[in-house]
């Protein structure tokens, strides 16, 4: 009889520890989703994405409705940067957003590639590809993705170009490149339709009891 009370004792415990922690679990999860983070982390891809091609993204809430941005990644025209910032229709940083920054893509010198000539052949061409500064604006769609405030989102803007001419072709020696041929490294330059996704992960700080 004594082991049957003292087996129901343990089993008793053992629930309310249970219990208590997955309802001290539960607390954490509500607390996460409660408040801001206090800043976000992740990845985003696009075409003129103001974090290039493939790159990474900060965003630090300054309120629950606005972000200072920044990012860095590679595009079609070198390494690229960017700083900037946006404001959002639903705190905590969700919903429908409009930003706009500075973006700055290093170019590249010696870039190689086979081009169209004016005599109608392909060759080998050698290029400095300058450096360029743009302006972007854009509108931004956030969702929630998970417990912890972890966000997805779509974004459609403009980038504009800042400077003038993209490029410049080097070792010509009497085989410049067509008209067409410039049209289509200048498609690579960076600047016109902006369109990109990412995911960012929100990061808190524990000892302020989030």
């Amino acid at each position: 009889m004594k082991q049957l009370i003292s087996i129901c004792l343990l089993l008793s415990l053992s629930t309310g520890a249970i219990a208590q922690q997955t309802n001290s679990k539960e607390n954490t999860k509500k607390q996460y989703r409660s408040k801001p983070p206090v800043c976000y982390i992740g990845f985003s891809m696009g075409i003129n994405n103001p974090s290039g091609v493939l790159g990474f993204d900060v965003n630090i809430p300054l309120t629950s409705n606005v972000t200072l941005d920044g990012g860095a990644g590679t595009s079609t025209w070198g390494n690229k940067l960017y700083v900037g910032g946006k404001y959002y229709l639903r705190s905590p940083q969700r919903g429908f957003a409009f930003g706009g920054g500075l973006t700055f893509n290093s170019g590249a010198d010696n870039f190689k590639t086979r081009l169209e000539t004016i005599y109608n052949d392909r060759q080998e061409v050698t290029l400095n590809l300058k450096s360029q500064a743009n302006i972007f604006l854009g509108a931004y769609h956030y969702w929630t993705v998970g417990k912890y405030n972890n966000r997805f989102y779509l974004e459609l803007g403009r980038s504009i170009p800042l400077t003038g001419v993209h490029f410049e072709q080097i070792n010509v020696n009497g085989n410049p490149i067509t008209e067409n041929s410039h049209k289509a490294v200048n498609i690579l330059a960076p600047g016109g339709f902006m369109f990109g996704f990412g995911f960012s992960f929100a990061l808190y700080n524990k000892r302020s009891g989030m």
